[in-house]
């Protein structure tokens, strides 16, 4: 006869590592928010010299940065995805600020690990 036996508990290492993310999370989240911080205080600066203000948007900063991942990343969503999602859905996110774009997730993830903390 075959033995039955009940599924295994999990051991405590893997409900430790568990908790050892959140963590991690929140220190995304506070990066998040200093780079919006600093992205913010950028926009201030030129605003101040200028007289105009003028957001960093996400589509202009990745373009400054990395051209070819911005044209590969819209060939794949246009080919494999759906041609009618890169426009007008992700270039109107490309057309948001930069600051709420890093602003928004980084304070989400820092409230949710304050909120798991109570």
């Amino acid at each position: 006869m075959s033995k039955v036996t009940a599924p295994a508990l999990p051991r405590e290492g893997h409900i430790a590592a568990g908790r050892n993310i959140a963590p991690l999370r929140a220190t995304i989240g506070v990066a998040f928010i200093i780079l919006a911080i600093g992205v913010g205080g950028y926009e201030l600066a030129g605003l101040a010299v200028s007289g105009r203000y003028s957001p960093a948007t996400l589509g202009e900063t990745w373009f400054a940065l990395d051209v070819g991942s911005l044209n590969l990343v819209q060939a794949v969503i246009q080919r494999f995805l759906h041609p009618g999602l890169w426009d007008p859905i992700i270039v109107w996110l490309l057309r948001w600020p930069l600051w709420s774009l890093l602003g928004g997730p980084g304070i989400a993830l820092a409230m949710i690990y304050l909120a798991r903390r109570r």
